[in-house]
């Protein structure tokens, strides 16, 4: 292109940029527009919409945010996200506490919600706090007052508000740096815990009591330290012992969005205890492979990511999925997109995917990204790990045979 037409363009692109950022439709029509989306069943793009009018940067109304966070709990909802859902009535209620909400226009849903929140409103206020410092990117503040909502709830919690906070401080103990460390009180717990685990494999006889009272243990742990990854694992392993399925399954998928690298190595190592023993000295036979989808502004959704033909998650934006997959060819598929790479035993591969294009041409990539770009961009926290719920699988199958 000359320069002159060069210099045209970019002047152009000024002038058309600026022209759309003085055209920004005002935060009243952002909420009607936002609200009649989701009234007709289009939550993703009526959640942008609404994303509008509760920014930072809004001038809306307390009255306009209260209800806008009401219709995004409605979004929230109808997107099977109930986490997010109970957030965004949490911020509502911050903004206008008096805010009526029946059913119609809300969802019967969204009316329970409001319901719930209101009846605990004593005990709320510090997840209020979390959920308005996460909205404002205060991952330290989010942090802290997450954990003190969770410490408050009363004993024992019911299985959904346990998850779901552990969840919420979890990914937010994942984006903090240095991690936050584990209070004594909590790893004297744990400490009581493993004597008990130990007298009940010497002494036995107590009908599991050790067990039980080994459990209890590790859950004052945990709720000291909500984030801790090894008491999760150790807790799982227990309630599974006491044949505590459900508990024990939310702690197992608790403990992979804490720790996804141990949770890929010790699935390595039971599938490798499970099969003939390898000889001395022999090569690891597993490879690491992050599939991960980085944080587009312009992109949504929540794609299939397929390995050799097998779903392994819908994986979100700013989020990775870990494999452990054999040394090989396999394929990642992904949005009707589908890539072959070789993972050598023993191997760490980041396979990166991304929305590239412009506008409606648009469409998703596939690529083995370089492992020191990879490394870098989890490591300046913008990765998280994918949400539990939709996550499906943590190995591939057998690799792809090759062609001849």
């Amino acid at each position: 292109m000359p320069l002159s037409a060069l210099r045209l363009f970019v002047v152009a692109n000024a002038l058309f940029v600026a022209a759309s950022a003085s055209a920004q439709p005002p935060a009243p029509d952002y909420l009607a527009g936002g609200v009649a989306r989701i009234e007709s069943g289009d939550f993703q793009f009526g959640l942008m919409m609404l994303n509008e009018v509760v920014a930072p940067e809004s001038k809306a109304g307390a009255a306009d945010v209260a209800r806008a966070h009401a219709y995004r709990a409605q979004a929230f909802l109808g997107l099977g996200r109930p986490g997010d859902a109970s957030a965004a009535v949490l911020l509502a209620l911050k903004a206008n506490p008096d805010l009526a909400v029946t059913s119609p226009p809300y969802s019967a849903a969204v009316v329970r919600l409001f319901e719930q929140a209101r009846r605990s409103a004593g005990s709320v206020s510090p997840e209020i706090d979390a959920a308005a410092a996460e909205q404002a990117g205060d991952h330290a503040g989010a942090f802290a007052a997450y954990v003190r909502a969770y410490q408050a709830m009363p004993q024992p919690p019911t299985a959904d508000d346990d998850r779901r906070l552990r969840e919420k401080i979890i990914t937010l103990a994942r984006r903090l740096s240095p991690p936050p460390a584990i209070p004594q009180d909590a790893r004297a717990h744990y400490a009581k815990a493993e004597q008990l685990i130990e007298a009940e494999a010497m002494l036995g006889g107590g009908g599991g009591a050790s067990l039980d009272a080994a459990i209890v243990a590790l859950e004052s742990a945990i709720r000291s330290a909500p984030w801790w990854a090894d008491a999760t694992l150790k807790l799982a392993t227990l309630l599974q012992k006491r044949q505590r399925v459900d508990a024990a399954l939310i702690n197992l998928n608790l403990y992979r969005l804490a720790d996804p690298d141990g949770y890929t190595k010790a699935t390595a190592a039971k599938a490798d205890a499970e099969r003939p023993a390898a000889r001395a000295g022999a090569v690891p036979r597993m490879a690491s492979v992050y599939v991960y989808w980085p944080s587009q502004v312009r992109a949504t959704g929540r794609p299939k990511v397929y390995c050799d033909g097998s779903l392994v998650a819908e994986l979100q934006k700013g989020s990775f999925v870990a494999l452990s997959v054999p040394g090989g060819s396999h394929d990642i598929k992904l949005n009707g997109k589908s890539a072959t790479f070789a993972f050598e035993p023993g191997g760490r591969y980041y396979v990166r995917v991304s929305m590239e294009g412009f506008t409606r041409w648009a469409s998703f990539t596939i690529r083995l990204a370089d492992p020191d770009e990879g490394a870098a961009e989890f490591q300046n926290g913008a990765i998280a790990a994918n949400d539990p719920r939709r996550t499906y699988a943590a190995q591939c199958a057998a690799p792809v045979p090759k062609k001849r």
